[in-house]
């Protein structure tokens, strides 16, 4: 099969897929925010209660047989500020780095820091939780898209809940209310 051939039949079965998706989408009882159709990668944004969850294609071979399903964390000034008070001796920011990997680390799921380049010790300022799906395969159902929407969620709800304990922990030294949750992530 030559090549053109074998690209207008992946974008033929992209186009299934993405068809597929969407109709997922509806069927799990969740909302489609937005679409968007880059060159390297189509994304659809979902709406699972007050999160939004990404569906990642990547469209450049080799990882075109799968989507990812991802959320991200973005850390506000305040949180930031928190996160630098914890991190400022090297026992500090080891226990809070091992307390979030050990948090986010499961067999099903992927994670990813982001750091502050612009800093000297390499502050973190985001970080993304995934999962990988393979809806080109024809056994892939709507319980198997559900469930990875589910364990991206359920990790970010959890690492949300450890960002809370630890600024209610140090406002409460600082005599502070803490912010409402909406402020902290994505």
């Amino acid at each position: 099969m030559n090549y053109l051939k074998w690209l207008r039949k992946m974008s033929k079965k992209l186009n299934e897929v993405k068809r597929k998706i969407r109709e997922f989408v509806i069927l799990s009882g969740r909302e489609i925010i937005n679409e968007i159709n880059q060159r390297d990668q189509w994304i659809l944004q979902v709406k699972h209660g007050e999160y939004v969850v990404g569906i990642v294609h990547p469209k450049k071979p080799p990882h075109n047989n799968y989507m990812v399903v991802t959320v991200s964390v973005n850390f506000d000034e305040k949180m930031l500020e928190i996160i630098r008070d914890l991190c400022r001796d090297p026992v500090g920011r080891s226990r809070f780095e091992f307390n979030l990997v050990q948090l986010l680390t499961s067999p099903h799921t992927a994670f990813r820091f982001f750091y502050n380049q612009d800093s000297d010790v390499g502050e973190l300022k985001q970080y993304e939780i995934t999962r990988r799906i393979f809806p080109f395969n024809e056994d892939f159902s709507v319980d198997d898209f559900d469930m990875a929407i589910q364990e991206v969620i359920n990790l970010l709800v959890l690492s949300i809940q450890y960002f809370r304990t630890l600024f209610i922990s140090v406002s409460s030294e600082l005599g502070e209310a803490p912010p409402p949750p909406s402020s902290m992530y994505t």
